[in-house]
């Protein structure tokens, strides 16, 4: 005859169970940089450090250059996060990512996006922040999905009308290793992967209409794509606008300036600015960020 466990012996179990069970920790991915002597030291990564942190759903990338922010020497920061074997090596796997992050003095810009799985749709993340301190800039995200999440690598860039450093792939502690699975035999070759996307404006002159509207010219795209370009000045978005292009084709995009902005303008006869153009195809999102001025026509 089978012997029932009392109520007190069945709660001992459980919580023994709760205490034992292995809890979710944050992992940290560290690496260090050489100097490398072509580029400014604000431009330059001397050390990075990624955390994750499964129970709160935030994760973090400092970036330390060997120098502090420059005005005259800044780029645009970005990184991803991904889970599976893959270790930064398909696009596919990753996320969550930074874009948009200006290294600029003041600049408190910074965006984020995750693609939380199984249904992998493109969002902005819920909260994500920049703080700087010295040489060091923190990005910091918070997003429910990141809850559990069990990421293996981190990957990120500076740029500035190009790539100018990089790190990773930068696994994390306990990641696991690379396993390809070999394809059975007859089994067809997987189709090649997406073009890689890229975005750029035509030009860096630009021009307003007395009524404040600018037109920003996009070179042709190599795939269909969507995305937004917006103009900063001190800082501040003073316009902004989202557009949808075909593969092969240049856009035109038409922007029109906040009102204070179209007075300082005509006052001044020319606005520096930021042109930042954003975009997006399929799970693939890039951002690029160039010094613009626009003048009254």
């Amino acid at each position: 005859m089978s012997k029932i466990a009392s109520p007190r012996a069945i709660v001992v179990a459980l919580f023994a169970l709760l205490v034992l069970a292995p809890a979710a920790r944050a992992a940290t991915a560290s690496t260090d940089s050489p100097r490398d002597p072509g580029l400014p030291a604000s431009q330059d990564f001397s050390h990075i450090d990624s955390t994750i942190d499964p129970v709160t759903g935030t994760w973090s990338v400092a970036y330390t250059f060997y120098g502090p922010p420059s005005a005259d020497a800044w780029g645009n920061l970005g990184a991803r996060l991904f889970v599976g074997a893959s270790q930064c090596a398909d696009f596919q796997a990753s996320i969550a990512g930074f874009q948009q992050a200006p290294t600029l003095p003041g600049d408190n810009d910074a965006s984020g996006s995750v693609t939380p799985p199984p249904d992998r749709v493109l969002r902005a993340a819920q909260s994500v922040t920049k703080t700087v301190a010295g040489n060091t800039i923190t990005l910091t995200m918070v997003d429910t999905s990141l809850i559990g999440a069990a990421p293996t690598c981190v990957d990120g860039q500076i740029s500035h009308k190009r790539f100018l450093d990089e790190f990773g792939p930068l696994p994390f502690p306990d990641a696991p290793p690379v396993q390809p699975v070999p394809p059975e035999p007859g089994t067809p070759a997987p189709p090649p992967p997406p073009p890689k996307l890229a975005v750029a404006a035509k030009s860096t002159h630009l021009t307003a209409t007395g009524k404040g509207v600018v037109k920003v010219s996009l070179k042709p795209f190599n795939q269909d794509a969507a995305g937004a370009v917006t103009l900063r000045a001190g800082g501040k978005a003073i316009a902004r606008a989202s557009y949808r292009a075909k593969a092969g084709k240049a856009v035109t995009v038409s922007l029109k300036l906040a009102a204070r902005s179209l007075r300082s303008l005509k006052r001044h006869r020319s606005l520096s600015v930021t042109l930042t153009a954003t975009a997006q195809a399929g799970t693939q999102v890039v951002t690029k960020a160039v010094r613009a001025r626009v003048r009254v026509s």
